[in-house]
């Protein structure tokens, strides 16, 4: 059995060693928006990146909206973009279904979720994701 566990640990380690790094330095920036933000919504925030790196591996994360501009109240969604290259040959209904299974239920959240190219074209487009870009907090 430990062995078993051993080389689980191994493999996980493996697939997932730089996501888990950039999970490490985004719980280490979420501690330094702890003065900012309520508790809820960070420990919200941390499971649905620790879930991420679980389930999605490599992406890219950024909090915008009310709780990156500091206008939130208490009934505001958390507000997040999602970019990954799992994304690709995924319909954004299948991508969306999937990223909202990973957040808790004790928050409304808002995901955009985009492979790399999309972002690409959408950061030129999208007058969303233009003003969002003016503020937004890079998670992962």
């Amino acid at each position: 059995m430990l062995g078993l566990r051993f080389h689980r640990k191994a493999y996980l380690r493996s697939r997932l060693g730089e996501p888990l790094r950039l999970l490490r330095r985004s719980l280490r920036l979420l501690e330094r928006l702890s003065k900012e933000l309520p508790k809820s919504v960070l420990d919200a925030i941390k499971i649905f990146l620790e879930n991420l790196v679980r389930e999605v591996g490599e992406a890219e994360v950024y909090l915008f909206g009310s709780y990156a501009r500091g206008d939130w109240i208490e009934e505001s969604d958390i507000d997040l973009i999602v970019i990954s290259p799992r994304f690709r040959g995924l319909r954004m209904y299948d991508r969306m279904s999937m990223l909202r299974k990973l957040a808790p239920d004790t928050h409304g959240f808002e995901i955009l979720a985009y492979t790399p190219e999309e972002f690409e074209i959408v950061k030129r487009s999208s007058v969303i994701i233009k003003d969002a870009s003016e503020y937004w907090i890079r998670l992962l």
